[in-house]
């Protein structure tokens, strides 16, 4: 897979108390993303770069608060796509 990056993001939080003194469990979340690097070519004069961006947020749909009272979402699809000019 040239010019292709596979990215995880794996985080844990241990059990802690919020600022109130309330108790917040522990957490594990997983994140996964694919970038492919479309392009390297010139418009209009100008070389420009392109990229793909197809990733996936909380993968395990873990139920997890950072802030006490506040959920955080369940698992997130997202695609992004950047274009860079120099």
């Amino acid at each position: 897979f040239e010019n292709t990056l596979i990215t995880t993001d794996l985080r844990y939080v241990g059990e802690r108390k919020s600022e109130g003194g309330y108790d917040l469990d522990d957490f594990f979340t997983a994140d996964l993303g694919i970038e492919q690097n479309l392009n390297l070519g010139i418009w209009q004069g100008v070389i420009s770069k392109t990229k793909l961006l197809i990733y996936a947020n909380n993968i395990f749909e873990e139920n997890y608060e950072e802030v006490y009272g506040y959920p955080m979402p369940d698992r997130v699809f997202g695609v992004s796509l950047t274009v860079t000019f120099f």
